[in-house]
Parts: structure tokens; C-alpha cells; sequence
């Protein structure tokens, strides 16, 4: 599965957010959707605007043990 992976700090963001928090930060989605799309062309993929890959990937420090947390959308 091609995926973009970037730590949810790179987007001011914990990693913890809820669903609806995330669904109502416009600015998040914006600056996620921009980065896919140029990676799925850096990738080989070609415009990746009307298809769900690359899949995006934040990875924050675990905060209930373990080692990271990971969100994927």
C-alpha cells in the first residue's frame, strides 16, 4: 500500500485528536491533501486526486506505552 507518513507535530497536531476534530480542522486536510497528491506523482502515480492512495500515515510518540502511535486516513 503506498503510503505518506509524517509526524502529526509537522501539522501542530498530537496525534490524539478525535475524529471530529480532525473532520473540522479545514487547514489540516488542506495542507494533508496537497502533499499526497505530490506524492503520489512523485511516487509514479499521476494525479491522485480521485483515488484514495497513497494513503497518509501520522505517527506520534505513544503516550499509554509502547514506542508510536500511528493514524492512517
Amino acid at each position: 500500500m503506498p503510503m505518506v507518513i509524517a509526524t502529526a507535530e509537522s501539522f501542530g497536531l498530537t496525534g490524539y485528536e478525535s475524529a471530529a476534530e480532525l473532520d473540522e480542522n479545514a487547514d489540516f486536510y488542506t495542507r494533508m491533501e496537497a502533499i499526497r497528491r505530490l506524492a503520489g506523482a512523485k511516487m509514479g502515480m499521476g494525479d491522485v486526486s480521485k483515488s484514495v492512495t497513497p494513503k497518509f500515515g501520522l505517527l506520534a510518540p505513544a503516550n499509554q506505552g509502547g514506542t508510536i502511535a500511528t493514524r492512517y486516513f
